[in-house]
């Protein structure tokens, strides 16, 4: 029996010491891969958290690309020459069928304007962007949507022609808003 106070044990107990290097030993390949369970799950994490900011980051790069798109456009041609040679699409709004003021970018008169896609070098499609237009007496609204890989990215910015108003050529023209959400 051991007894505490005096520090004094049975002989038989100080002498079998053949299973602790055992045991030490497991511990410590116990307490490492705990650690490095640990380590695999945080970097884990934080890879799916850096995946997603990068799919925002794209969607939101798509988005901006289809703003600055229609911005090219309108400044090589105005509004109603868009409209005439099918560049840009009326298409009223199906929830306010009297809003003759919304209009689709179409690169091609042909293309589905709902679904431009852009693909990478390889040919792989990497995400989609659609952008549409409404017209007020002052500015141009542009509305684009990029998507990356199921993330979804909106930015809205109204644009004022200074030059020629909301039916001409953008030869001049001022951001009036930028909203991302």
């Amino acid at each position: 029996m051991l007894n505490l106070f005096n520090g004094t044990a049975p002989v038989h107990f100080i002498k079998n010491k053949k299973g602790s290097a055992l045991i030490l030993a497991i511990s410590l390949v116990a307490l490492i891969s705990v650690l490095a369970l640990g380590y695999g799950t945080f970097a884990a994490s934080e890879l799916r958290m850096g995946l997603d900011d990068y799919a925002e980051w794209q969607a939101g790069y798509l988005a901006e690309a289809g703003i600055n798109r229609v911005i090219w456009v309108l400044r090589e041609k105005s509004l109603s020459e868009c409209l005439s040679q099918k560049i840009l699409k009326s298409s009223p709004d199906t929830s306010d069928p009297d809003n003759p003021n919304r209009f689709l970018l179409d690169t091609d008169p042909d293309a589905d304007i709902d679904n431009l896609k852009v693909t990478d070098s390889a040919g792989k499609e990497t995400g989609e962007v659609s952008v549409e237009l409404f017209r007020n007496q002052v500015d141009i609204v542009i509305r684009a949507q990029g998507s990356y890989q199921g993330t979804v990215r909106t930015i809205e910015a109204s644009v004022r022609n200074e030059t020629g108003g909301p039916d001409g050529r953008l030869e001049k023209y001022e951001i009036t808003g930028w909203q991302e959400y």
